[in-house]
């Protein structure tokens, strides 16, 4: 890549866009002589297929992560298309095979890495952490005919030895990507079609926050802004995270027909996720002083202390850092616990592991899946026995905790927790809800006073 100063690269931007050049000149030129400097650019050329952006990763043309001067701090960079396009790629998970599906298209004069910036710009909390991928040009071509019968290939071989002899089999499988990779001549030549990205060095958003801050600069810094901002809505109107992926992986993958527990595998990975990154309320007990919620003191005293009922009720909060919070399972897929809950439950915890087990072999990143381990060591888990009572007032109720052996192809083991351990902070020992609560058929808690999840 080859580093640009503002005035060497003011040209090439104004060709593409020049409302673009004049904003930036505008904070360049009230940026102080000594940090000028700073306010650079480097132009990459990615050949054809190559990854812009792997899995969330930053890369530059030869394949390595992108300088730490060029992120911000999600780790995603900013930078001009200057001519040609790149592809936003979603992997589309089928039983046997992963396929690179064309989620969006970015053209010349677009902007990448700008839904993020405005983001971190407006100081926006619980973005999830972007998984993107991004290739120069379009990894989703497809042949209208492809050499599936041996003569097309055995013509193929005649002029690309390299070429192994014809396999039926292995013929009907490949994508056009892998054709192209397996003849070298043709992969050589394709290379020389090459994306152009014009990055900005992460020192231009420091200053655009520093002039944003101060009256004399803000004016003209409000424009750059205003541009980023307006054209980041625009790309972003077409780029969204595939989040079927993860149903994907868990339906076609988990090795169970049963629609409904893969939905609650589903439902299990992608709330507990969201609740524990703040991006989705979980349930907690709640008192009258929370008036927001409702008129929590009527319902109390003239509902269940009427009624003679336990007057604890749950509502909705958002989990912070320290606290822990409750969901259920059987509200969110009753048809799932309906019968047989500790069973079906069983059936969802292999769901998941086949699935990550699957993800891991095939090179795919699945976000709630990859993150299983993390996320486990948060939960634990109250379900219904109909098979291993034990004495006393809570003898169905099973209570316990999940660990996945971070290795890939390793199982899992239930850990038993003693129940008082399941409701603490919520419950006293002596006040523990009934086994017949309808909100804790099977429920999990969710537990961010000692553990953390990586944002997905």
């Amino acid at each position: 890549m080859r580093r640009l100063d503002f005035t060497e690269a003011s040209e090439i931007i104004k060709a593409v866009d020049a409302d673009l050049e004049a904003a930036l000149n505008a904070v360049w030129s009230r940026t102080a002589r000594t940090s000028q400097s700073s306010l650079c650019f480097f132009l990459a050329k990615y050949p054809y297929k190559h990854f812009v952006v792997k899995n969330g990763q930053a890369l530059d043309p030869d394949g390595r992560p992108l300088g730490a001067d060029l992120l911000l701090p999600n780790r995603l960079p900013v930078g001009l298309i200057l001519d040609n396009l790149l592809e936003v790629v979603d992997d589309v998970i089928r039983k046997d095979e992963v396929i690179e599906f064309p989620q969006a298209l970015l053209l010349k004069h677009q902007l990448i890495g700008l839904w993020e910036l405005i983001d971190q710009l407006l100081n926006v909390e619980g973005r999830p952490e972007a998984k993107w991928t991004i290739s120069s040009g379009s990894r989703s071509l497809k042949f209208l005919e492809f050499p599936t019968q041996k003569v097309q290939w055995d013509r193929l071989r005649a002029r690309y030895r390299q070429l192994s002899t014809y396999d039926k089999t292995i013929a009907r499988k490949l994508k056009e990507m892998d054709l192209i990779q397996m003849v070298g001549e043709v992969d050589r030549r394709s290379k020389q079609w090459v994306t152009q990205i014009l990055y900005f060095s992460s020192a231009w958003f420091n200053e655009l926050e520093r002039q944003l801050g101060k009256s004399e600069t803000a004016v003209h810094a409000t424009k750059l802004f205003s541009y980023l901002q307006n054209t980041s809505w625009e790309t972003l109107a077409r780029v969204r995270y595939n989040d079927d992926q993860l149903t994907d992986a868990l339906t076609e993958w988990g090795g169970d027909s049963n629609v409904v527990r893969c939905k609650a595998a589903y439902l299990l990975l992608r709330h507990s996720l969201q609740v524990l990154t703040q991006r989705r309320p979980c349930f907690g007990p709640v008192d009258g002083a929370q008036s927001n919620l409702g008129p929590l003191d009527t319902l109390k005293e003239d509902l269940l202390g009427v009624a003679r009922l336990n007057q604890t009720v749950l509502g909705p909060k958002y989990l912070h850092a320290g606290q822990a919070g409750l969901l259920s399972l059987s509200q969110l897929v009753p048809s799932a616990f309906s019968e047989n809950p500790e069973d079906n439950l069983e059936y969802i915890f292999r769901i998941i592991s086949r699935a990550r087990d699957a993800a891991a072999k095939r090179n795919v990143s699945v976000a709630a899946v990859a993150v299983k381990t993390k996320l486990f060591a948060s939960l634990s888990f109250r379900v219904k026995s109909g098979r291993r009572r034990q004495k006393g007032r809570h003898g169905s109720v099973l209570t316990f905790k999940v660990k996945y052996s971070p290795s890939i192809g390793g199982s899992y083991e239930r850990e038993d927790i003693p129940i008082e351990m399941f409701y603490e902070p919520f419950f006293s020992a002596d006040n523990l809800p009934t086994s017949d609560s309808r909100f804790f058929r099977v429920a999990m808690k969710l537990d961010l006073r000692t553990n953390e999840v990586a944002e997905q």
